[in-house]
């Protein structure tokens, strides 16, 4: 693989995941969160936050990494867990801002049902594609036949 593809791969498949950590750290960085409207609205976001991480995950490990969707799904929960992990902690040296398990459990279910949700979505569609790449090349192996 020459050089100019290892970058092009990096930059449409990586670079999101990093630049959804960076926010995350932004954001869990902030002396004062914003305060959200609903009870509970911290551990949503936090859910959210965490299911959009584990979906960019999903599609670099599976687009950019040639791995089976449940070698994908396994890297992205532990690499997305032990990010939010990471975060969690990195909150507890910030005077406002305190390490919360309820968080984190926040985070890695986001991370697993993004995950999941990925993964299902991800081998219907190869499935079909597939069903429809077998059925046209049946097709044009039975057109030559004669």
């Amino acid at each position: 693989m020459a050089a100019s593809e290892r970058r092009s791969r990096f930059t449409s498949h990586w670079l999101p995941v990093l630049v959804w950590m960076a926010v995350i750290l932004t954001g869990t960085s902030l002396p004062q969160p914003p305060e959200l409207p609903a009870e509970g609205g911290d551990k949503v976001a936090h859910w959210i936050a965490y299911a959009v991480l584990g979906a960019l995950l999903m599609r670099a490990f599976k687009s950019a990494v040639t791995c089976t969707w449940w070698r994908a799904a396994v890297a992205s929960v532990v690499l997305g867990s032990v990010f939010g992990a990471l975060d969690e902690w990195h909150q507890a040296f910030l005077p406002t801002r305190s390490c919360s398990a309820g968080d984190l459990a926040a985070d890695v279910i986001g991370v697993v049902f993004a995950a999941g949700v990925t993964w299902a979505l991800g081998c219907r569609v190869f499935q079909t594609k597939s069903s429809a790449q077998s059925e046209s090349t049946n097709r044009g192996d039975d057109a030559n036949v004669g």
